[in-house]
């Protein structure tokens, strides 16, 4: 069986690390991994802020099964994009995904199942800075 695990921090190492340990496991890929997880896995470039940039890469290495570790792939949808296709992906689906990656999201998920919250308030902005005129301890940054 041959693998692709997207991503490159400790969560992907440890996962590639796992993963090498089945009998089941004939090729393990990593996109991008990084040094370590090259001890464990065969390390692949790929943009992982770009879903054109992962089609084309499972397109390339077709594995029997892709395991997404880091968040921003998962928010891109590259989860729904492979089952479309038909190739077996392990993650969840975009919709899922927004609720580990937007504080907005767990915020009013919070308040739809009536979980105790402090007021707080939903700023939406293009500075760096953001507004000033609001208390930071109750301002939710909706990207976390």
């Amino acid at each position: 069986m041959k693998i692709l695990v997207l991503g490159g921090g400790g969560r992907e190492h440890a996962l590639v690390w796992k993963l090498r340990q089945s009998p089941r496991v004939s090729h393990l890929y990593c996109a991008p991994g990084n040094g370590g997880i090259a001890d464990e896995a065969e390390c692949l470039a790929v943009d992982l802020k770009s879903l054109e940039s992962l089609t084309a890469l499972a397109a390339r290495v077709k594995p029997d099964l892709t395991v997404v570790g880091p968040e921003l792939p998962l928010t891109l949808g590259v989860v729904d994009e492979f089952t479309r296709r038909g190739w077996p992906v392990f993650g969840p689906a975009e919709a899922a995904a927004q609720l580990d990656s937007s504080i907005e999201m767990k915020a009013l998920v919070r308040l739809d199942f009536t979980r105790p919250l402090e007021p707080f308030h939903l700023l939406f902005t293009t500075s760096a800075d953001g507004p000033r005129d609001k208390d930071p301890t109750q301002t939710f940054n909706p990207k976390g």
